[in-house]
């Protein structure tokens, strides 16, 4: 944890080797290479290598039903985290795909069920994340990958070996004594590289991953748009005497938890129509200042 600034303030002023012991303490806290440089290793004396932090994503969480830390996930997190997925996952494909043995449901099928467990985890939460609590960072880091994954999903849906073997399972799926659920996921697999175009020439293969990652960059652009014109037509009120109509239990309901300002979000039938409502609970604030503080709000 980050202690505050003036975590020191409440310090007692003392004199002697405290205070010495108080400063050096204060020093390399604030100045860690400063501090180094005025009190050197002794030599031969070995200096630990710095403990590199491990992304939270890079192995499955140990909560119950591994859900996501989110006291370890910072925004910096995800970006990494995502090529570091796709870099997994493509080797995972590779093995499956140059597998000399002959294809079976469980080093095919079964294989690329386990495969991009990394990737998996980080696009769930930053999924989930972007949807419902964004920021600037987090859209940068979805416009950046938008074309990256959607070159990622091609590279896999688009690879000859492995979809010859997807297809020899397919076609032998009757003969292979499947259960119910696995010949439905072998016919799934088979259904979802077909229309991946797999049997695609290689000239509209490589139309059709240029156009696949233009759809991803556009996407993205159209979705992170609608939100910003969402927030700016947001409804300001400055007075609280302009939400007659609203119960008191209801805006007693919707204040809990926020100091001086609220946001009531309305949703219509049309799921594009969003209103947000702001105002302020204790007096009346200037237009201007509503708006400013309003800012800081996600109206989704």
């Amino acid at each position: 944890m980050i202690e505050p600034v003036d975590a020191f303030s409440n310090t007692k002023p003392t004199i002697g080797p405290l205070m010495r012991r108080h400063s050096v303490l204060l020093i390399a806290l604030l100045f860690p290479r400063l501090a180094l440089a005025q009190y050197p290793t002794p030599q031969g004396v070995a200096v630990p290598a710095p403990v590199a932090r491990q992304n939270p994503f890079s192995a499955a969480s140990s909560l119950p039903f591994q859900a996501p830390p989110f006291d370890k996930i910072g925004d910096a997190d995800f970006q990494p985290a995502i090529e570091e997925g796709m870099t997994r996952n493509l080797a995972e494909v590779e093995a499956i795909a140059n597998n000399p043995d002959a294809p079976t449901f469980a080093n095919t099928i079964e294989a690329m069920e386990r495969s991009g467990a990394m990737l998996t985890r980080v696009q769930r939460v930053f999924g989930a994340l972007t949807q419902s609590n964004t920021n600037p960072t987090l859209q940068r880091i979805q416009a950046d990958e938008a074309p990256k994954l959607a070159a990622h999903r091609d590279t896999i849906y688009l690879n000859p070996k492995l979809f010859a073997r997807v297809k020899t399972i397919y076609d032998q799926r009757d003969a292979l004594n499947l259960d119910a659920e696995s010949k439905w996921l072998v016919e799934r697999y088979f259904r979802n590289f077909i229309r991946a175009g797999a049997q695609l020439s290689d000239a509209d293969k490589t139309t059709l991953k240029a156009l696949n990652q233009e759809e991803s960059t556009l996407s993205t652009q159209y979705r992170q748009h609608v939100l910003a014109d969402t927030k700016d037509s947001a409804i300001v009120v400055g007075k609280k005497a302009d939400l007659a109509g609203l119960s008191e239990s209801d805006i007693a309901a919707a204040a809990q938890g926020i100091e001086k300002l609220i946001a009531i979000y309305f949703s219509g039938t049309d799921d594009q129509l969003r209103v947000g409502v702001v105002f302020a609970i204790a007096g009346e604030y200037p237009h201007a200042l509503c708006a400013k503080l309003f800012g800081e709000f996600s109206v989704l």
